[in-house]
């Protein structure tokens, strides 16, 4: 199974949210009033309610068949690296009791029209979920494979438990970002190069590694970008006030030199 994390900004961000943005365990609330379902801090947008509000006082449109919601997600790429954000369609179906009542057609036509109405220029993620109960997940799961042959508007989608999808839509807080460059090594080579280089192998050690975290930044990775060059200067500005701060005239230049050509190297914001 993918790992997802929920991505409540882009819920936000849809034109629908305004008025029909929600909460998913609030959604389930409506059906499900004694039980506690999903975490609650998973926004949505809550496509049952925009359908009815829609067919409101208009007697020749009938409310079409709708997922329960829609969510914001991102995958996880690991190293606590995300993929853009899309929509993920969320049906709850945690009265049924057993998969003999599940409808193909009635679940397709619902992934159909839920897609119609959160727009064609929202980005969906490529799976719909449908999420049962623990206790019957197993035989419901059985009976949904066997739809999803035949309808091919069930093809991407999956039968989940409400415990499975706790396990696959998670904060981003699960998965903290893992550093290709571990920061201790950058610093303690900043340091090691300054005591046996000297300031001249030290200066050039620090333009290396802020080069390295830009390349990071243009690859879209600001999480190793800023990484980099929090210990970056946080050792250059060690430096300045202590060694730094008696320098020889040459020296003292390329050191204003290098401050005004990197702007990461400012003393600001320094984290220990």
């Amino acid at each position: 199974m993918e790992a997802l994390i929920f991505d409540n900004d882009t819920v936000k961000v849809h034109r629908l949210y305004p008025c029909f943005g929600s909460m998913l365990y609030k959604v389930s609330k409506k059906d499900y009033k004694n039980d506690d379902f999903f975490d609650k801090s998973i926004e949505c947008i809550d496509v049952d309610s925009y359908e009815t509000a829609r067919c409101a006082g208009h007697t020749s449109m009938d409310e079409q068949p709708t997922a329960d919601a829609a969510i914001g997600v991102r995958k996880h790429l690991g190293g606590g690296r995300f993929s853009k954000p899309a929509m993920m369609i969320v049906e709850l179906r945690m009265d049924y009791e057993t998969g003999k009542n599940l409808s193909g057609s009635n679940m397709s036509d619902k992934i159909k029209h839920t897609n119609e109405l959160l727009g064609m220029d929202t980005i969906m993620h490529g799976t719909c979920y449908f999420v049962f109960r623990n206790n019957v997940i197993q035989v419901v799961r059985s009976r949904f494979d066997s739809l999803k042959k035949e309808y091919k508007g069930l093809k991407k989608s999956e039968a989940v438990s409400t415990y499975e999808f706790d396990q696959l839509v998670k904060s981003s807080e699960c998965y903290p970002y893992q550093y290709e460059n571990d920061p201790k090594e950058i610093k303690a080579q900043l340091l090691n190069s300054l005591e046996k280089d000297g300031v001249g192998g030290f200066f050039d050690t620090v333009i290396f590694w802020i080069d390295k975290a830009r390349n990071y930044k243009y690859r879209h990775n600001l999480d190793e970008y800023q990484g980099i060059v929090d210990v970056v200067r946080l050792v250059w500005v060690s430096f300045r006030k202590g060694q730094g701060a008696q320098l020889q005239d040459d020296d003292e230049l390329y050191a204003e030199m290098a401050e005004e050509d990197n702007p990461e190297l400012e003393d600001g914001n320094v984290q220990a």
